[in-house]
C-alpha cells in the first residue's frame, strides 16, 4: 500500500511539474503574442503618421504653387492695371481683387503695395482692413520675398 501512495505522490508530482511547464510556455506564448500586436501597432500608428504627413506636405506644397498662378491671373488684367498703379480705385480694387481673391481663391490676406513697396490696400478674412496698419506689421516679415519677386520680374523684362 505504501507503494501506491509513493507512486500516487511522484504521479502528483509530475502532474503538477507538467502543468507548471504548460502554463508556463502558454504565458510564454501569450506574452509574445501581444508583444507581437503591440509591435505591429506601432508599426502601423508610424506608419501611418508618415504616410499623413507625407499627404499633408503634397497638399500645403500643391496650394503653395498655385498661389502664383492664381495671382498672376488677376494681375494681368488691364483693369487691374489701370485701376492700382494709373488710377487708383479702392471700391474696384476691393470688389475685384481684394474680396474675389479671398471668395474664389481662398487666400485670407491679400496686400497690394505700389512700386515703392507701399501698401495701398489690405484685406484680411474677407474684410477690407487699414492697409498701412496692417502692412506695417506685414512688410517686415515680407520684405525679402518682395525682393526677390521684384529681382524675378526684373529678371524676367531683360
Amino acid at each position: 500500500m505504501s507503494l501506491a501512495i509513493g507512486h500516487l505522490k511522484a504521479g502528483g508530482r509530475f502532474s503538477a511539474i507538467a502543468i507548471a511547464a504548460v502554463v508556463l510556455s502558454l504565458l510564454g506564448a501569450v506574452a509574445t503574442v501581444l508583444a507581437f500586436v503591440f509591435w505591429s501597432a506601432q508599426g502601423a500608428d508610424e506608419r501611418s503618421l508618415e504616410r499623413q504627413t507625407s499627404l499633408a506636405r503634397h497638399v500645403i506644397q500643391t496650394e503653395l504653387d498655385r498661389i502664383p498662378h492664381d495671382q498672376e491671373s488677376v494681375t494681368i488684367w488691364d483693369d487691374s492695371i489701370y485701376r492700382t498703379k494709373l488710377l487708383f480705385d479702392p471700391r474696384w480694387v476691393d470688389a475685384n481683387l481684394g474680396v474675389w481673391m479671398h471668395e474664389y481663391f481662398g487666400q485670407d490676406e491679400v496686400l497690394i503695395l505700389d512700386d515703392q513697396n507701399q501698401p495701398l490696400y489690405a484685406m484680411k478674412d474677407g474684410q477690407r482692413i487699414d492697409e498701412h496698419e496692417f502692412g506695417l506689421r506685414t512688410l517686415a516679415q515680407i520684405s525679402s520675398l518682395i525682393a526677390a519677386l521684384r529681382r524675378q520680374v526684373a529678371q524676367a523684362g531683360n
